[in-house]
């Protein structure tokens, strides 16, 4: 096959044109589902969450601690 044969074949192929709109064509409802697709990372453990900032819980026990002793003078 010559090049310029190669190239004719080439040519007679209409290009495929695709539009990017943004919006995905049909979409299925979650509950409707019968896969459930696999996050791509898993949820976050408390440790996790709570490990690197220990100093956040012990201001919510700060804070609880003189909410309660408030309460205990407004009721005595």
């Amino acid at each position: 096959m010559s090049n310029r044969q190669a190239h004719a074949r080439v040519d007679e192929v209409p290009r495929r044109t695709v539009t990017i709109t943004g919006r995905p064509e049909r979409v299925v409802p979650r509950h409707l589902r019968l896969v459930e697709i696999e996050r791509r990372r898993p949820p976050r453990t408390a440790v996790e969450r709570l490990g690197p900032r220990p100093d956040r819980i012990a201001l919510w026990a700060v804070f609880m601690a003189l909410f309660l002793i408030l309460v205990v003078l407004l009721s005595g």
